[in-house]
C-alpha cells in the first residue's frame, strides 16, 4: 500500500514540476493538538507549493509535540487537492501523503514510524498577506495520530 502511495505521488509530481516555478511558495507556523494516542500539544511550521495549472498543492510540515517526558517529532509530505468553490472566503482542501514520526522516550529508545496521512482542511483567503487555515490530519501507522491544527500562511 505504501509503495502504491509513493508511486502515485511521484507520477503526479513529475507531471506538474514545470508549473511549480510560476507559483508562490507559502510558509507559516501552526499549532494544534493530537486527540488520538499522543494527546499532546504541537507546534510546527509548514510550506505549501501550489501549482497554478492544476488544483493541487504540495504541503510539507514539521511538527514538534510537547510531551512531559521524551520527545516526539513528525515530518509530513502531502499532496493536497484544492476544491473549486464559488465562495471567495473559504477554500476547502483534502489530500494524502506520508508521515514520518520520530520518538525519543525517557528510557533512551528511539523508534521511528512511517504512516499514511489523510488531510482535510479549510483556508480563509483575505486581503491581508496572511491566510489563516485549519486542518485535520489523520496518520495511520504503528501509532495512529489525529492532529487538529491551525495557523497562518504567508506567500513568499
Amino acid at each position: 500500500m505504501r509503495l502504491f502511495v509513493v508511486c502515485t505521488l511521484l507520477v503526479g509530481l513529475s507531471a506538474s514540476v514545470p508549473a511549480a516555478a510560476q507559483s508562490p511558495l507559502a510558509v507559516g507556523p501552526r499549532v494544534g493538538f493530537d486527540v488520538a494516542n499522543v494527546e499532546e500539544l504541537l507546534v510546527g511550521a509548514e510550506a505549501r507549493l501550489p501549482f497554478r495549472s492544476q488544483p493541487v498543492a504540495l504541503q510539507s510540515a514539521l511538527d514538534v509535540y510537547l510531551p512531559a517526558r521524551g520527545s516526539f517529532v513528525t515530518l509530513s509530505v502531502n499532496a493536497l487537492y484544492r476544491f473549486p468553490v464559488a465562495h471567495p472566503r473559504i477554500r476547502p482542501y483534502a489530500g494524502a501523503g506520508l508521515g514520518f514520526s520520530f520518538y525519543d522516550d525517557a528510557t533512551g529508545q528511539n523508534p521511528s514510524d512511517t504512516g499514511l496521512n489523510l488531510v482535510g482542511g479549510l483556508r480563509f483567503p483575505s486581503s491581508s498577506a496572511l491566510t489563516p487555515f485549519v486542518q485535520t490530519q489523520v496518520t495511520l501507522g504503528t501509532v495512529d495520530l489525529i492532529a487538529l491544527s491551525g495557523g497562518f500562511l504567508l506567500d513568499v
